[in-house]
């Protein structure tokens, strides 16, 4: 991964990243395993999420980027649902 340019607007730093489909798909696993296996309040706990159904809009981000990889064999069945 890396950081092609970054921007603070307000309180929230933005960030123009490269990155490849191999690391969204580690994000998007690790995310779907957050969400199956931990309650609302250890989410709460462990990450900057409230819930289940707020991490859920991340996967959601990471899985449509996923599906605009060029090489669409290469995309796990996982993601294409």
């Amino acid at each position: 991964m890396d950081i092609l340019s970054k921007e603070c607007i307000a309180t929230v730093t933005l960030f123009d990243l490269k990155v490849s489909e191999g690391e969204l798909m580690v994000f998007a696993d690790c995310l779907k395993i957050v969400m199956e296996n931990y309650s609302d309040s250890e989410i709460a706990d462990m990450t900057v999420c409230e819930s289940k159904e707020e991490l859920s809009y991340f996967l959601a981000g990471v899985t449509e980027v996923l599906k605009e990889m060029v090489r669409q064999d290469y995309l796990p069945d996982r993601f294409k649902s």
